[in-house]
């Protein structure tokens, strides 16, 4: 019978420690991040990058490419100029490029990094109310290709955007967002 009672409880513990948390943003992180959310005004400077991992990036981690606590899945961009602003319903970004590029025929004589001046189509914005986090889903072009865009943004203030492009192998940037300057324009 103890042994009941003891397995009754256990499961207890483990129904109720499975339930919704929510987030340990204090409400003036939430506020901050929904109102930059709503706006669509802030820019994201990337503290490291993450590529798919491939053969090609393991023979550069190995020959010494990367700099000093990066590898081929975790690249650091700290002391490395990159942006991503979102400025209503466009975007301009100048991030640096860490994978393989896929061109069925041809020279691709592009630019090495992702350089966005363009318009967002097809935006969709959801909200993890548990989480207070963000989720933005859409498509923007490039100087040389589209892109997809998946941008999630946290109420501490980091980000995690990640990129599919229609030659370039995924990657993905994690960074930090802060307010965008009113200076800047597209």
């Amino acid at each position: 019978m103890k042994f009941q009672y003891a397995c009754l409880i256990f499961v207890l513990i483990i129904i109720l420690s499975c339930g919704t948390q929510k987030p340990n943003a204090t409400p003036e992180q939430l506020e901050k991040l929904s109102e930059l959310v709503n706006q669509r005004e802030f820019t994201i400077e990337s503290d490291w990058a993450m590529p798919l991992t491939t053969n090609s990036l393991i023979s550069l981690q190995n020959s010494g490419f990367f700099p000093p606590g990066s590898s081929a899945s975790q690249i650091s961009l700290v002391g490395t100029p990159n942006y991503f602003k979102v400025m209503g319903d466009s975007i301009s970004a100048a991030l640096p490029y860490f994978g393989e590029v896929q061109i069925s025929a041809g020279h691709y004589g592009g630019d090495p990094g992702i350089n966005i001046n363009d318009r967002i189509e097809d935006f969709t914005l959801e909200k993890n109310e548990n989480k207070g986090t963000y989720k933005m889903k859409f498509r923007v072009n490039g100087e040389t290709e589209g892109y997809r865009v998946f941008l999630t943004m946290f109420p501490n203030g980091r980000t995690s955007l990640r990129l599919n492009g229609n030659n370039r192998f995924t990657i993905e940037y994690t960074g930090n967002y802060s307010e965008l300057d009113q200076d800047v324009q597209l």
